[in-house]
């Protein structure tokens, strides 16, 4: 009995593969299972258009003291920090958020609001020395150190600091965004690390106001930054906002994580909208 139902399985296979090519469908033999997301995969960045899900766990990666600003490449393989109290930039991962202090072969006067390319492989950084001028300085990775490439003295002051820049053809040019007064300044690049106004996207558009930090995504169609509801708020909280093109207008903010006392500062998405990292009371965190 057991012989003649192993006789029927295994003359059902070819069977089976003889329906796919009588039908038109592409046989299944010996193909492998698909690695693929499972139901508890992270979430996938949503539709252009639609809402980002809510964040509510918060874990801290970095705790000394200071205040810190985080950036990340696109594979998050990557991190670079500001400290106040020293003006140190360092590098590390999510894992592992300090590894050193990042080295330059032409040391800024006063390091601030590091931003790295999606790449990794460029790392921009803003002098506010003298204040009177806004320069934003470029560095390319040479090993385990940053070599200085080009120095942009930009059309408004950027002492707030800027986004990183979109991939490289994600866009016929690179874009990054920067807050002045309270809107967002988009930048598109010209050769030899020049930078100008494309368009000012008004706080209005958001339906928010106090703009700060904004971070935007390496294909630019996404962005996070902090911001409040109305200036009665008593804290600056995370927003997202999308738009359909490079050239469009982007929508309504949405709230995504509001402020636990202090202020959500430097929102950062991470590439598949899964994570939000964020500095509150001077402490990196990832809020999942």
């Amino acid at each position: 009995m057991i012989r003649a139902i192993a006789i029927v399985m295994f003359a059902i296979v070819p069977f089976t593969s003889a329906c796919n090519r009588v039908f038109g469908l592409a046989s299944t033999d010996l193909i492998p299972p698909i690695d693929g997301p499972g139901p508890d995969a992270p979430a996938a960045c949503p539709e252009i258009g639609q809402p980002l899900r809510g964040f509510s766990t918060q874990r801290a990666l970095h705790t000394a003291t200071g205040v810190y600003f985080y950036s990340a490449d696109e594979q998050e393989q990557l991190a670079v920090a500001w400290e106040i109290s020293g003006n140190r930039i360092l590098e590390g991962s999510p894992a592992e958020p300090v590894l050193g202090v990042a080295t330059f072969d032409n040391t800024p006067n006063d390091p601030k609001r590091p931003r790295l390319s999606p790449e990794g492989d460029q790392l921009f950084v803003v002098n506010t020395t003298p204040s009177s001028v806004s320069t934003l300085e470029l560095y390319q990775r040479a090993g385990t150190t940053w070599a200085h490439r080009a120095t942009a003295v930009m059309p408004f002051n950027i002492n707030s600091g800027v986004s990183s820049p979109t991939r490289a053809g994600a866009a016929p040019v690179r874009r990054m965004v920067s807050e002045r007064a309270g809107d967002l300044d988009e930048y598109i690049e010209g050769a030899n690390n020049t930078w100008t106004v494309a368009t000012t996207h008004l706080h209005t558009q958001f339906e928010v106001v106090a703009i700060a930090w904004p971070h935007l995504s390496a294909d630019g169609l996404r962005l996070v930054f902090q911001a409040k509801q109305a200036f009665a708020d008593p804290a600056q909280s995370a927003y997202y906002s999308d738009r359909s093109s490079i050239d469009a207008p982007f929508r309504a903010a949405q709230l995504i994580y509001p402020a636990p006392g202090p202020n959500i500062d430097m929102p950062a998405l991470s590439a598949d909208c899964s994570r939000l990292y964020a500095s509150i009371n001077g402490v990196i965190y990832v809020i999942e």
